[in-house]
């Protein structure tokens, strides 16, 4: 059985579970860990943000060495590691800096990500993210991914310009096979539930005091990601 965890002191720990080392229960231990202490879990997110700064591509598990080289540096940016509650906002605000196009596996409580999801999860539940900023013209559009079950995705795609939430704007999300879904952005999202992988277009229309303007993002969603496509 494993020992009393406290990840921000056990380093071995730790690195042992970026390096992909534990047994299958003690990764479970972890997760459960993850999923109840806010602590722990904000130093799991630094220790991604330094991963990022490392300039590595994709998620993925680094080696045993590599991960104490990183637990490391954390140790010296103490001065980075935030309040719990701006670690909240932070994971809400920006989920995936640490994936920007593959899918990237978090572990969801209960309020942290509540305002990222369209349901709630069980607590300590794993679940699989996708996070893209794109700016569509000169519109910041952010798009959060949950993938669920069967090959489909739920999609909120939050947009703003210089940080402020943009007013009359409609999105339509046009896919193979399905019927045109067509939203006004009203409240802080706008939500597209049970999107199969594949192509589509995304579609903003913003009104203006002058003249319509309509402008697109077309992307692939699937198993590996979400890839942007060019015409």
């Amino acid at each position: 059985m494993m020992k009393h965890i406290h990840l921000t002191e056990d380093m071995e720990t730790l690195a042992a579970y970026i390096g992909n080392t534990l047994s299958d229960d003690e990764k479970q231990q972890i997760e459960e860990h993850l999923a109840d202490c806010d602590e722990c879990r904000k130093f799991f997110v630094l220790t991604n943000e330094i991963l990022k700064d490392e300039e590595v591509p994709e998620w993925e598990p680094a080696d045993g060495k590599k991960a104490e080289e990183i637990l490391n540096k954390i140790k010296e940016k103490t001065d980075l590691i935030k309040p719990v509650e701006v670690f909240c906002q932070w994971i809400k605000a920006s989920l995936s800096d640490l994936a920007s196009c593959v899918w990237f596996s978090c572990f969801e409580s209960q309020a942290a990500l509540s305002a990222v999801r369209s349901f709630s999860a069980e607590k300590g539940t794993t679940i699989d993210y996708l996070y893209l900023k794109k700016n569509i013209h000169d519109l910041e559009t952010e798009m959060y991914i949950r993938k669920m079950e069967d090959h489909k995705a739920d999609l909120k795609i939050r947009i703003s310009k210089q940080g402020v939430k943009v007013g009359n704007i409609r999105l339509t999300l046009k896919g193979e096979g399905m019927r045109d879904v067509s939203r006004p952005l009203r409240d802080e999202y706008v939500l597209f539930e049970k999107l199969s992988f594949g192509n589509y277009d995304l579609i903003l229309i913003q009104r203006g005091t002058e003249a319509k303007q309509e402008y697109h993002f077309t992307f692939k969603l699937d198993e590996t990601g979400i890839q942007e496509q060019y015409e």
